[in-house]
């Protein structure tokens, strides 16, 4: 998945407004669900200790959003080549 690929998420999911949350600051959150496509705008890596996490973000309904990279498959566009 790369910027600017439609994006759907594999089941309901928590979706945040800050890129590198903590706990004294979450941000804005919602649910995005399977029938809610978004762009992806923009990627980050998030360093977890020393692991890397993989981060995107997304247009969603007119806001951005930032999610997991294992969260969301790319959505499914019909044909209308016909």
């Amino acid at each position: 998945m790369k910027r600017g690929d439609l994006v759907v998420p594999w089941q309901s999911c928590s979706i945040q407004e800050n890129k590198e949350p903590t706990f004294f600051q979450r941000g804005r959150m919602r649910t995005w669900e399977p029938d809610q496509p978004a762009v992806i705008v923009d990627e980050f890596v998030r360093m977890v200790g020393n692991k890397r996490v993989p981060k995107f973000q997304i247009l969603l309904d007119g806001e951005l959003w930032w999610t997991g990279f294992g969260q969301a498959r790319l959505a499914e566009v019909p044909d209308e080549t016909r």
